[in-house]
């Protein structure tokens, strides 16, 4: 139940109740954050925040949807439209340190912005804005009056996170660091592979290239290891390793590592026109199929290089006409989230090589692997990490969620006041439960051992579980845990 409308308050706090946008909280530096919007999205990344015990209040029009988050998630909600200065009151938004607005129509979204920079000109705003010809000029909305963060497209970054596994197939993810000269790729370990049965110990002398394991997921459980550590069949791995390494340590991981050149695309929604676009100026030939008229027109003129076929990518005589078994990799993004699975791997089995899904649930998402899908990512997990950089301490140059949504890969710059510089990483007391996988220094790139020094602008990238990132985040700033995050363009 949504609580305080008739009161004009906020359910779950009394209003007043927090004296500024910051606060300690269990150690840690916490924020009051304003999102609008309680769909899938919204509710992703209310479910980060409130983990990491940030206030979050969330403002939709819908009452059974607020109803159902605040059951789920330790949120206060208010019913109402964020385009209402009433109803952003409501919220508390006057000591707000961040505004998020993911609704469904991009309209709203920047209105609410626009309105929450004239009740909390403080607060960080970031929109969801999906129209591609807002994006033609991003700085129109970076300067006043809407002065956002961040622009963000939940499709685009799902589409170019598919894109980034289709260049290194066998991946079921893959995050570019330092400028794309590190890669961290998320691989499943197969029965019979190098690496399955054995410790990290004993898979070192088999690597030809350097390489490192940054986590391991067993049976839903993820871990930072160690030497003595084993890697099973069926385990997820992430492996971070230098971008020219790739295709060995594919090879190694027992995946062909045989290129992409050809792609179907089942759906021509937003999020598979980027795909194609993407695809398209990697020199991929892409073919997209859909039973929407519409979309298919709308699809053809904004990615000409594409062949567009009206046809049902659920029915395997289209597939067999459309060529399936000559297809490297088939996508199934379209808006019929129960389609999209069965396609995939109705796909795979007439004979494409790779079957990948866009999938709206994150639930979806980490099943894939499970049930013979070779990659899948979510439009609302693509944007989590945009936002956590936002809400992150330190000089951050970038932050990734992980599948497992239990650990993150950062990428910091060292500052002179940290605890890290100048000192040997064995003797730092960098804690259990994280990694430094990467050090780039000038032109540079390390991996590191424990005898390795970071000196002040190293460029360090660590992956980290997220029951310690504020005790990550303090060793690399060297500040007290009572200062806030930085602010993006010195805001």
């Amino acid at each position: 139940m949504v609580e305080g409308k008739a009161r004009g308050e906020v359910s779950g706090f009394r209003r007043g109740g927090w004296r500024g946008a910051w606060r300690l909280c269990y150690g840690s530096v916490t924020m009051r954050v304003v999102i609008v919007g309680a769909g899938q999205v919204g509710f992703a990344i209310a479910e980060r925040l409130t983990f990491e015990k940030h206030e979050v209040v969330l403002v939709d029009r819908d009452a059974g949807r607020l109803g159902d988050v605040a059951g789920r998630l330790d949120v206060a909600a208010v019913e109402g439209t964020g385009c209402s200065p009433v109803v952003l009151r409501r919220t508390g938004i006057e000591t707000a340190g961040l505004v998020i607005a993911v609704t469904d129509s991009d309209e709203v979204n920047l209105l609410a912005c626009l309105i929450a920079g004239r009740l909390a000109p403080g607060a960080m705003r970031v929109a969801r804005v999906r129209d591609p010809e807002y994006h033609a000029d991003p700085e129109v909305f970076r300067g006043e009056p809407f002065g956002l963060a961040s622009a963000i497209n939940p499709e685009e970054e799902a589409a170019r996170r598919i894109a980034r596994a289709v260049s290194a197939p066998g991946a079921l993810d893959v995050i570019p660091l330092l400028g794309g000269r590190v890669l961290v790729l998320g691989l499943r370990i197969e029965a019979g592979s190098p690496p399955a049965g054995r410790t990290l110990t004993e898979i070192r002398p088999l690597a030809t290239v350097q390489m490192r394991v940054a986590c391991i997921e067993h049976r839903g459980t993820l871990t930072i290891p160690r030497g003595p550590d084993r890697m099973e069949a069926g385990d997820i791995a992430y492996v971070a390793c230098r971008s020219e390494d790739a295709a060995a340590v594919l090879r190694f991981a027992g995946k062909s590592g045989q290129p992409v050149r050809r792609v179907m695309i089942f759906g021509a929604e937003d999020l598979a026109t980027y795909l194609a676009m993407a695809l398209s100026a990697a020199r991929i030939s892409v073919k997209i199929l859909s039973s929407d008229a519409e979309r298919c027109r709308v699809c053809a003129e904004r990615v000409p290089q594409a062949l567009v076929v009206q046809g049902d990518g659920t029915d395997p005589e289209v597939l067999r006409e459309e060529g399936i078994d000559a297809i490297d990799a088939f996508v199934a993004c379209s808006r019929h989230e129960e389609r999209n699975i069965p396609a995939a791997l109705l796909a795979k089995s007439l004979g494409a090589r790779l079957a990948m899904v866009a999938a709206a649930s994150a639930t979806y998402e980490h099943l894939a692997p499970s049930i013979g899908i070779d990659a899948a990512t979510s439009p609302q997990s693509a944007v989590v990490g945009s936002i956590l950089q936002l809400v992150r301490r330190g000089r951050i140059l970038g932050v990734h969620a992980l599948w497992s949504r239990d650990a993150e890969v950062i990428e910091l710059q060292a500052l002179e006041a940290s605890k890290l510089v100048a000192v040997p990483l064995k003797d730092t007391g960098f804690p259990q439960g994280a990694m430094v996988l990467a050090v780039a220094r000038g032109d540079a790139v390390l991996v590191p051992h424990g005898d390795t020094v970071i000196v002040p602008g190293d460029r360090v990238v660590t992956i980290v579980e997220r029951r310690i990132i504020h005790k990550v985040e303090k060793l690399f700033t060297g500040r007290s845990d009572s200062l806030p995050p930085a602010r993006p363009n010195g805001s």
